[in-house]
């Protein structure tokens, strides 16, 4: 789909099933605004589907922007802004979450998700802009963690409102399962 608006109140705008191949690009995704107009998460690929977002705004959902989970699901997400997200993008199981060149803005509860059961689960952080909290959940239980070339900035999350001053801070690049799951670069 090409220049889509893809909007709803309390369910999943996208969801893509059973070895579904999807691809996004310069489209708008998710709820309306805040409160009841809100989606409940915006692009959902699981049971073995492909989701490729680009160049497209994923916002205002109650759960997860973009989720990448149940089988080997697959979620490209490049250039993108995922906004006022309750979380920006998730991952469990067995499936695979790229994350590249976007800029995450006003997620109430982080960047990633990691889920419990993501053992076998990978994610690609690459030249990222990250405002407020990278990571919810221990990145040291994925299988397999690329971070390159991402920009920290710490502030806190305000809905409707200016963000407040915050401070601009490099994430170290590194490959592989090293880190203390904290987000903060360490590792």
């Amino acid at each position: 789909l090409v220049e889509c608006n893809v909007r709803c109140h309390g369910g999943i705008a996208i969801m893509c099933v059973k070895s579904a191949e999807v691809a996004l690009d310069n489209c708008c995704v998710g709820g309306t605004a805040d409160g009841c107009q809100r989606a409940s998460d915006g692009i959902v690929a699981m049971c073995d589907a492909t989701c490729s977002l680009e160049e497209s705004i994923i916002e205002f959902s109650s759960n997860v922007g973009v989720l990448a989970h149940v089988g080997k699901s697959e979620a490209t997400v490049s250039n993108c802004t995922l906004r006022h997200n309750f979380i920006a993008s998730g991952v469990d199981d067995a499936a695979t979450l790229s994350l590249c060149g976007n800029r995450f803005v006003d997620n109430v509860h982080g960047a990633v998700f990691v889920g419990r059961d993501a053992a076998l689960a990978e994610v690609e952080l690459s030249h990222n802009e990250i405002h407020g909290t990278l990571w919810l959940g221990s990145k040291t239980a994925l299988a397999s963690l690329s971070e390159t070339g991402n920009t920290h900035i710490q502030s806190p999350v305000r809905f409707n409102s200016a963000p407040l001053a915050s401070s601009a801070i490099p994430v170290a690049q590194h490959s592989g399962r090293e880190g203390d799951g904290s987000g903060n670069g360490a590792g």
